[in-house]
């Protein structure tokens, strides 16, 4: 009995939540110093042992802090996946020369409009002496018509002085003449295309062409083109037609070739046997001989140098995609008169996994194939987008567009008394670009387009030699029947 006794005298009490007499909280406290004691983390097992009160505050602050770090880090790259959850990484391989297509080739000759419609030099000193009663009224109109092409400085307030005093009749025989006039609210320039291609200093049939070592016959391989550079044309390009939408009315060229096999995202996937069917055009071998040749004359009275700042006689060459439209004024190479230039074309083309499509564009940093669709454009790349981009700013700006722009039936070109507006625009909008692209939190973004690359995008870089053209060269006697005298090239 007395054993029974003291063993329920000292036995367990689970009343008030008490163990042995033992609350709670020294429990979880007794485990906490096992784990601290435990643990491999540095710091806990000092806080525990029997040191002074400043010591173990100090071990306490260590670790506080280094919780503090370890949360910060993690939240960083947590931060860093949800904002970048693409990583770029370039891994280079080789492709067949045969896989791309040759590069669209883009001509367009500096000297601007023939002396047959205007001797530019000689209306401009005329001008600037007040001479000019002693000027023909048909080459002042076509020197008006420059306006857009030349520099500003050249005809500054000289618009429309003479064209006060024509009258119907006058206007009527110019036409008949050659020089397409429209005056009802001032200059109308729908028929640009018209008066360039009728005051083109480049004959076509006078070229010479080659491809993959044959002679072909230029006007066949050459599409005419209205860039801000005037009228150009362009070898291998797509029909603008196939490249601009359906929305644009502005004047066209004659079309060029009307097929669209390859894009960026897919390569070439029409199927057929004969490769040569393909277009745009692609080489099936490196080199030389297997290159574009072209070889433009220039007459001699054709050549000015008052048309533009440090003015470069000759051609000026732009190298692009065959589904984009050209921009010599950002991208191009000049080649001189009585000079070869030869460019080694390096192809350059980037692919992203298809694993990525998921992710927002905005993550990704670049849009697949057919992804976005652009107003005026059937094919969206970055450099289409920025061409939108600046013709919605010049719309906003000056409630018109420039002679090369597209439009829809909403938009009007803009007159020639509106040059300075255009010229205007076209300087702030660089300033403004890149105003809201440092300022990433503007509200009123007008002119940020988002214009990211594509996922999949070809671009061609090119090697460049010149040397002088040798008229007394035996390898050249195809030109001896031109006269060099009159000619250059």
């Amino acid at each position: 009995m007395r054993i029974s006794n003291n063993f329920e005298q000292n036995g367990p009490n689970f009343e008030d939540g008490k163990l042995g007499n033992k609350p709670k909280k020294n429990r979880v406290r007794k485990y906490i110093k096992e784990f601290c004691q435990s643990t491999t983390i540095q710091g806990p097992a000092y806080i525990v042992k029997n040191i002074s009160f400043w010591e173990r505050l100090w071990w306490i602050t260590i670790f506080i802090l280094g919780v503090i770090g370890s949360c910060i880090m993690v939240y960083q790259i947590w931060d860093k996946y949800v904002s970048t959850p693409v990583l770029v990484s370039l891994a280079t391989k080789e492709e067949m020369i045969r896989d791309i297509p040759f590069p669209a080739v883009t001509i367009c000759p500096q000297a601007k409009v023939a002396n047959k419609c205007l001797n530019y030099t000689n209306i401009l000193m005329a001008r600037k002496a007040g001479r000019m009663e002693e000027t023909d009224p048909r080459e002042n109109i076509i020197f008006d018509y420059m306006s857009l092409l030349c520099k500003s400085d050249n005809h500054e307030g000289t618009i429309s002085i003479l064209l006060k005093s024509l009258n119907e009749t006058t206007r009527k025989m110019l036409e008949l003449a050659g020089a397409p006039i429209s005056h009802k609210k001032g200059f109308s320039l729908h028929d640009y295309l018209r008066f360039l291609t009728y005051c083109s200093t480049v004959n076509l049939s006078e070229a010479h062409c080659e491809w993959m070592g044959g002679k072909i016959k230029c006007k066949d391989v050459l599409t005419p083109i209205l860039t801000e550079k005037g009228l150009c044309f362009s070898f291998n390009m797509y029909d603008v037609r196939d490249i601009y939408s359906d929305l644009n009315t502005m004047n066209y060229a004659r079309e060029g070739v009307r097929r669209k096999d390859w894009s960026p995202d897919r390569g070439y996937f029409r199927k057929t046997e004969n490769l040569e069917e393909l277009y745009p055009r692609k080489a099936f071998l490196s080199g030389a001989k297997n290159a574009f040749v072209a070889v433009f004359f220039t007459h001699k009275d054709d050549i000015d140098y008052a048309c533009e700042d440090f003015s470069i006689q000759g051609m000026q060459v732009t190298l692009h995609t065959p589904t984009r439209i050209p921009r010599p004024e950002r991208v191009s190479f000049s080649v001189g008169l009585d000079s070869i230039a030869n460019a080694a074309v390096i192809p350059s083309y980037t692919q992203t996994s298809d694993r990525i499509k998921h992710y927002d564009p905005k993550k990704r940093f670049c849009y697949f194939e057919n992804e976005r669709q652009l107003k005026y454009f059937k094919f969206y790349s970055q450099s289409n987008c920025n061409f939108e981009c600046y013709i919605n700013y010049t719309i906003t700006q000056c409630d018109c567009v420039n002679f090369y722009m597209p439009r829809d039936n909403e938009t009007r070109v803009c007159r020639l008394s509106e040059r300075f507006c255009l010229q205007d625009a076209r300087k702030s909008y660089n300033e403004d670009i890149l105003k809201e692209r440092l300022d990433r939190f503007r509200s009123d973004d007008k002119t940020m387009c988002k214009c990211l690359p594509l996922c999949a995008d070809l671009s061609y870089n090119a090697e460049l030699s010149q040397s002088e053209w040798d008229w007394s060269n035996t390898d050249e006697v195809e030109f001896d029947s031109f006269n060099r005298s009159e000619l250059s090239m």
